[in-house]
């Protein structure tokens, strides 16, 4: 009897055994899944990281641009209002000149002169052909 007890108690302990060892393969294989996982969420951060790290430097990229446009802009602004202002200003002194008199005592002037000078290329005209 106490050796059926023994055997007992010895078929009892290798069950036990080969149950602690299958435990253990068990428990090693979920670690090596668990390693596994832990390695992809690893990579996955890593490739979030980098898409973070170039979305923010593309965001200071095209922050820096619409900077350098609004200055553009705002210069050309600028510009034009004094193009503006100084047409306006030109436009008022051709029509202060306009209403004095002074271009078209200029006009009169001017062509008189070419008159002069159609007169003075005739007359020499002639004296190269007499000469000539």
């Amino acid at each position: 009897e106490a050796e059926e007890e023994r055997d007992a108690a010895l078929a009892e302990a290798r069950e036990l055994i080969s149950r602690v060892h299958q435990l253990e393969e068990q428990g090693h294989s979920a670690g090596l899944a668990v390693v596994q996982e832990l390695e992809g969420a690893k990579a996955q951060l890593a490739a979030a990281e980098l898409k973070h790290t170039k979305a923010h430097s593309d965001l200071a990229a095209s922050k820096k641009q619409i900077e350098t446009q609004t200055a553009a802009a705002k210069n050309a602004e600028n510009d034009m209002r004094l193009m503006y202002k100084r047409h306006k200003k030109e436009m008022t002194e051709l029509q202060d000149k306009y209403k004095s008199g002074e271009l078209e005592e200029r006009y009169r002037v001017a062509t008189h002169k070419a008159m002069q000078m159609k007169a003075l290329v005739h007359k020499w005209v002639g004296y190269a052909r007499e000469m000539g």
